[in-house]
């Protein structure tokens, strides 16, 4: 099982391989390719640092130097996604609910707007729905 904070069931959507560190990138990638292989993967949704945020600079101590603003990120994905806390479900019903609630409604943008990546993602999100099925 992996453990997920729920916006970064929306992040891995989009990943293209870039991150706060090389370290932080070499993980996400990961676990992004992990879910990829494995859309029957179980995933824990809970707050706090996940496995993602193992190897993220902004981690110290075990605990995030951004807490308050992600914790916001989390109950917005959370409200979206109509996930309650300690929720466990599959990598294909997590990104079910992502693409439905989050990115076919535009609500992504609550998430999103002023994020690091957001240039980033945007673009990655443009090429998928541009590209043929």
């Amino acid at each position: 099982m992996i453990h997920l904070r729920p916006h970064h069931a929306l992040c891995l959507q989009t990943y293209v391989g870039k991150g706060y560190s090389d370290a932080f990138a070499k993980n996400m990638t990961q676990i992004s390719e992990k879910l990829a292989q494995r859309p029957a993967q179980l995933v824990h949704f809970n707050l706090g640092a996940d496995e993602i945020c193992q190897a993220c600079p902004h981690l110290q101590n075990g605990v995030c130097s951004k807490e308050a603003s992600c914790a916001e990120l989390d109950r917005l994905a959370w409200d979206a996604m109509g996930l309650g806390c300690g929720e466990v479900l599959t990598w294909a019903e997590a990104t079910q609910l992502v693409e439905q609630n989050l990115l076919q409604t535009g609500k992504f943008h609550q998430l999103c707007d002023g994020c690091t990546w957001e240039e980033l993602c945007t673009a990655r999100r443009q090429s998928l729905t541009n590209t043929p099925k």
